[in-house]
């Protein structure tokens, strides 16, 4: 998958849906992500998850909200790791943003696949 389709299906568990291949300001803002009016009038083509960590922590948030009380979602240097029990989600990249994108993808995966 191409990074647009990833940020697409986190978009999606974030509760959005893009409209004519937009996703609408006033929807980014009720998920709990940043948008600010511009240039890019009321929406955005493709949210930047795999960027900024604007966008990419309000993600963990709802993930961490989602793990069971005595499970720590844990972001340490160029790694993240996400409790699951036995299947765990453990990555390891050049960079910690990219850490945490790459685990973020894995638990939307496994989130949809349940």
């Amino acid at each position: 998958m191409n990074t647009q389709e990833n940020n697409d299906k986190i978009a999606t568990y974030m509760g959005l849906t893009a409209r004519d291949g937009w996703y609408d300001g006033w929807d980014l803002v009720k998920a709990g992500l940043p948008f600010n009016m511009g240039a890019g009038g009321n929406g955005m083509p493709n949210i930047p998850f795999d960027k900024s960590w604007e966008y990419l922590m309000p993600v963990v948030d709802k993930i961490e909200k989602e793990l069971p009380d005595t499970s720590i979602l844990t972001i340490e240097y160029h790694t993240c790791i996400i409790p699951l029990g036995e299947n765990s989600i453990f990555t390891n990249m050049l960079t910690k943003r990219e850490a945490v994108y790459q685990a973020v993808l894995q638990y939307v995966e496994w989130v949809n696949n349940k």
